[in-house]
């Protein structure tokens, strides 16, 4: 399970375009919550129908029950993948440990992710 470094954007800046986005991998990732980050994930070269699970810790509240799926075919994009978001997660319901985990049920293959927290402008 590989860890994927939150990246900042200036609240009045770039937008997803200034973001950079990680291949998932084949055992899941992770990334370190502060309840202020979204998940971005996009269909690249190879991507057919995959989605990113995000788990949830059982129990912590009854808000938080199951997992939040994400589907990259949600909304179209030019070079035939397209793009999802989820998030903010509150630690308390999300977090395991001071992670974020996320799991790729229909595999990983195509897959990009990026975790992106707004900088205050």
């Amino acid at each position: 399970m590989a860890n994927i470094p939150v990246q900042s954007l200036p609240a009045n800046g770039q937008g997803f375009g200034g973001i950079t986005f990680t291949a998932a991998s084949a055992g899941g990732d992770s990334y370190t919550a502060t309840g202020n980050e979204i998940v971005v994930v996009k269909g690249q070269t190879g991507w057919t129908s995959e989605t990113v699970q995000v788990e949830g810790v059982p129990g912590a509240d009854a808000a938080r029950d199951g997992t939040a799926t994400l589907d990259p075919g949600s909304l179209a994009s030019v070079d035939g993948g397209g793009l999802d978001m989820a998030g903010p997660f509150k630690p308390r319901n999300w977090n395991n440990g001071s992670t974020v985990e996320l799991t790729y049920p229909g595999g990983e293959t195509g897959l990009g992710i990026a975790i992106v927290r707004f900088t205050a402008g």
